[in-house]
């Protein structure tokens, strides 16, 4: 993401995210900022926004960085937005982000894949079977030549 311009308002946002009033949930991801202060925003439409407060990673390197936050008692739904308003005037925003993840209470944890995205050892079995299952290249010649008159 890079800002068009220095107005520190250039951002992007998760729209309804669903959450449960008053919990603490944890935000984090890998960033790689080329120029400027990100910060994380989040807010639900009605009682207006929280921010983090300026990130300072170190500029073009990858940085884990996280934010633990509370949701608001009149919160089911929030949005998350990366955005520049701490750039220093006259800087873009410019950044990289990837692994993010959303999780109830203080603790970060690192990123996996779901479930529903991981090969388990039955499949991989499966798969081995079937390829021991397909007809050798030896085998289709002999049952071709069984007849000399003719395939």
């Amino acid at each position: 993401m890079k800002t068009a311009g220095t107005n520190g308002q250039a951002m992007f946002a998760q729209d309804n995210v669903r959450v449960t009033k008053g919990i603490k949930y944890t935000i984090s991801g890998w960033f790689y900022v080329a120029s400027g202060k990100p910060s994380i925003q989040i807010g639900n439409g009605t009682v207006g926004y929280t921010n983090s407060g300026a990130f300072s990673p170190t500029l073009r390197q990858w940085t884990q960085l996280s934010w633990t936050f509370t949701t608001p008692d009149s919160s089911i739904n929030v949005y998350f937005g990366f955005q520049s308003a701490y750039n220093p005037a006259g800087t873009a925003l410019e950044l990289v982000f990837t692994g993010v993840k959303l999780e109830k209470g203080e603790v970060k944890t690192d990123w996996t894949p779901a479930p529903e995205d991981q090969a388990t050892q039955s499949q991989i079995t499966q798969l081995a079977n079937d390829i021991n299952l397909r007809v050798k290249k030896g085998d289709v010649i002999n049952q071709i030549n069984i007849s000399t008159e003719g395939i």
